[in-house]
């Protein structure tokens, strides 16, 4: 069915009528159950003033369907919009019988990501992001609405099922900093969880096949289109971006519903990474420095904005139109039109595509000159930039710009005094500057959040020393506030002007050059460093330099780094706590090895006691099998599947009995590798292996496992091994067969018997080619059921058998073959 583009997607976001008045709280559309994680869709409850009618749907490509409110479908924020879709999704669900077609579409939320990648000089840069239990929630409601929408615009005729799958272990990656996340990590991390047979997962959940599949996650991606096939079904990857414009303004239920809908309308779809969900802001992919929402990463001169008026025309004429955004920041299309075409329309070009920063902050040109714009969703970073003043003996006050929304505080940490002073801005205080238990002077500032710019300035005299020239600006979370109020830095979002040091008489006392951060000037000095300097720079709180400290440290151990290494090895950043284990074993000291093995059971992290068994693993010591187990229970997965990769190494008859017991968990990426690494010399295991070739849910398991079955030595396993050629999934069965074909193995000969009657076309044209690989004739009353055969592939197959002798075919369908109606199969029966 021909769904419409224009009924699905929003053409641009129309300024609304004033919001309703306060109502009563909202009521329940439906639960959810996803990833063991109840969900409620709530919609707000409206007056009765405002109408709840239903929104026409358009189904024939060519009108835009609008609510009672004159607003798009899409716009159900306000005015009457949610109710109006519940509305029409209630009507939708009413209608849907036991024969309903169903549509699977599966949404992989992976919410923790992390990339290391070099740069030019040799350093190497660490982002870590994540998407929190309170941002997981809203992207939860906005799937859930995606499901309400899709629904709805079906009308009945169709039901969807959203499948959601949240993956909160860390997903690493060593790459470059452009292309961190691509189609090979999602192919992967889709593949392994979807099952495209007729098996029910041990969750019960729905395994696939899935109709569309995407994947959300919090890291870097490359600015342009990213789309995957994963096993013939189409998926898409995007970072999802929690600026609270993005999660509160349906950003996610809009790119899903818009590519969603692309594909369902017949288009080639893949926009979603490159489309809508590309806005302002963003924390994984780095800041943007200018406040216009980005276009498409090349938009041509050609391309303009379709206002609401052209509705119409861009839903007959869907090849040209791409999403983009309007001068607002608002969801719009862009189509490239020919001159008269243009003239039809009231149409503004698309601004240029916003630059994307290469720091968590970054210094450069903004809004104000030497301007740091700061986007931090999560635990706040500090940023240390270095400021000098120019001469001996002046006593400067601090002056810096600021504006925000935001209502949590930042602070501007003010070092190189006789004291620190912390400069708190956005929580104002009813108390003057005080001194906390720690000795840090705490000045709370008048700070308005209303987006405008405001002029901040504190006097340093009392805390300038005779003769001091430098004094060092951060911009931080604000300790005091951390203590006394338990504030959660979750959200983050302020734009800094130049922050300079003043003299009260001359003026500006900051030398006329851009500011550089402390960490990168740090950084460099790693690369040059001799051993002291490397120790000391593990004391620096910046990641980065301590991680850059590390990596340099690994050519020169020196003993006297024991015990920074030892703290080093417990901390909370995993690659951080890689690396010293590493240091630690160089030092080569039967003290260190034994601190890193302690790690294993007795690590601050999951992440801690995994890095011990990878660093210890090259030992190859048999005892240590035992010690590595252990984290068969740890509540990283990938924890345990570094386990699994430690214990494939080691030697010893207990080992392999170890591994096996892997095969119990439930992420499939840890059973696989399982497979893989298990010998097959072991009786019990190779049983084990026969039992997951037949049950385990996951496609790719059962075929490794089945596939590596073939090789060995008791023909009875074997034979039960080929019984994977009739497995459910098409992927599995296929591929066994491909493979059973070139073994010319007698024991398959019961298999192909039943292959030869499969459904599927391909299938039954291999049955013919295993036959014609056996060495002994097949009876035409094993193939009787394709002499008759119409598919061009199973009579091609029929002639190869007739070929090679293994087969003496009726008169009549010679004749047959011979007139086909497919050339390629008259051409080859002339031999016959």
């Amino acid at each position: 069915m021909f769904v419409s583009i224009a009924a699905l997607v929003a053409v641009r976001w129309a300024q609304g009528a004033p919001q309703p008045p306060a109502t009563p709280p909202p009521t329940a559309v439906e639960t959810f159950n996803w990833s063991g994680k109840k969900f409620s869709l709530r919609i707000p409850s409206f007056p009765e003033t405002v109408s709840t009618e239903a929104p026409r749907i358009a189904f024939d490509g060519k009108s835009l369907a609008l609510g009672s409110n004159g607003l798009p479908l899409y716009r159900f924020e306000g005015n009457g919009g949610y109710p109006m879709l519940d509305a029409a999704y209630q009507a939708a669900k009413a209608k849907w019988t036991a024969t309903t077609p169903v549509s699977h579409i599966k949404v992989f939320l992976v919410t923790k990501t992390e990339i290391l990648w070099p740069d030019q000089d040799g350093l190497f840069h660490q982002r870590t992001s994540s998407i929190g239990p309170r941002d997981q929630d809203r992207i939860l409601s906005q799937i859930a609405w995606f499901h309400v929408a899709a629904n709805a615009a079906f009308g009945g005729s169709k039901k969807v099922v959203v499948d959601v799958e949240i993956d909160s272990d860390l997903h690493p990656a060593t790459t470059e900093k452009e292309k961190p996340f691509g189609p090979a990590w999602a192919s992967r991390l889709v593949e392994l969880r979807t099952n495209y047979g007729g098996f029910d997962a041990e969750d019960r959940l729905f395994r696939g096949p899935y109709d569309e599949v995407f994947v959300l996650h919090s890291g870097l991606t490359s600015p342009n289109e990213e789309t995957f096939v994963a096993r013939g079904k189409r998926g898409y990857i995007a970072p999802v971006y929690t600026h609270p414009m993005w999660l509160a303004e349906s950003g996610i239920t809009g790119s899903l519903l818009m590519t969603w809908a692309r594909d369902t309308a017949g288009g080639t779809g893949g926009w979603i990474n490159q489309g809508s969900i590309n806005v302002a802001y963003s924390r994984a992919a780095g800041l943007l420095q200018s406040k216009t929402a980005p276009s498409q990463p090349n938009p041509s001169s050609k391309q303009t904005l379709l206002p609401i008026e052209a509705a119409e025309w861009a839903a007959a004429n869907l090849s040209q139109v791409k999403p983009t955004f309007d001068e607002d920041g608002l969801p719009a299309l862009a189509v490239d039109l020919t001159p008269a075409e243009r003239a039809k329309f009231p149409a503004v070009q698309v601004p240029p595509p916003a630059s994307v920063a290469t720091w968590t902050w970054t210094v450069g040109p903004g809004p104000e000159p030497d301007a740091i714009s700061i986007t931090e969703l999560g635990n706040t970073r500090s940023g240390r930039m270095l400021a000098s003043t120019a001469s001996e003996g002046r006593k400067p006050f601090l002056e810096f710009k600021v504006r925000s929304t935001s209502r949590d505080p930042i602070a501007v940490r003010v070092d190189g005094l006789s004291k620190p002073i912390e400069v708190v801005v956005g929580v104002n205080y009813p108390l003057p500057p005080f001194e906390d238990s720690r000795g840090l002077e705490v000045i709370p500032v008048s700070f308005t959040p209303n987006g405008q710019w405001q002029t901040i300035r504190v006097d340093l005299s009392s805390y300038w020393p005779e003769g001091n020239t430098s004094a060092f600006a951060t911009i931080a979370a604000p300790t005091y506030a951390k203590l006394h109020d338990k504030v959660e830095f979750a959200a983050i979002n302020y734009d800094f002007g130049a922050i300079k040091f003043l003299d009260k008489a001359t003026g500006d006392l900051t030398p006329n050059k851009p500011y550089e951060l402390e960490e990168e000037v740090l950084a460099k000095e790693t690369l040059t460093a001799d051993t002291g300097k490397l120790i000391k720079l593990l004391n620096e709180r910046s990641p980065v330099v301590v991680l850059n400290a590390l990596i340099r440290l690994q050519q020169k151990p020196d003993p006297s780094a024991m015990s920074m290494l030892d703290k080093l090895a417990n901390s909370v950043n995993h690659r951080i706590s890689e690396l010293a284990m590493r240091n630690l074993l160089r030092l080569g000291s039967n003290e260190a090895q034994i601190l890193v093995r302690e790690m294993v059971t007795h690590g601050a992290y999951p992440h801690v006691r995994a890095n011990a068994a990878a660093a210890l693993a090259p030992l190859g010591d048999e005892n240590f099998a035992g010690l590595v187990s252990t984290l068969w229970a740890s509540p990283s997965w990938h924890a345990r599947l570094t386990a699994v990769e430690v214990l494939g190494t080691l030697p010893g008859t207990q080992t392999p009995l170890m591994l096996a017991t892997f095969l119990n968990q439930r992420e499939p990426e840890v059973r696989l590798r399982v497979i893989q690494l298990m010998n097959l010399e072991n009786d019990t295991l190779v049983r084990r292996m026969l039992w997951t070739a037949i049950n385990d849910p996951c496609d790719a398991i059962r075929l490794t496992a089945a596939l590596k079955l073939f090789d060995v030595k008791d023909p009875a396993i074997r034979a039960d091994a080929y019984k994977a050629a009739t497995d459910d999934s098409f992927e599995v069965r296929s591929t066994v067969m491909a493979k059973l074909v070139t073994l010319g193995d007698e024991a398959a000969r019961p298999i192909y018997r039943q292959v030869v009657t499969d459904t599927l076309a391909s299938m039954r044209a291999l049955a013919l080619d295993g036959f014609a690989a056996l060495s002994s004739p097949t009876m035409v009353e094993e193939i009787q059921n394709v002499l008759d055969d119409g598919d061009e592939q199973v009579q091609l197959a029929l002639v190869r058998l007739a070929l090679k002798k293994r087969t003496t075919l009726p008169a009549e369908v010679v004749s047959k073959l011979k007139a086909s109606t497919h050339k390629s199969v008259r051409e080859a029966a002339a031999a016959l």
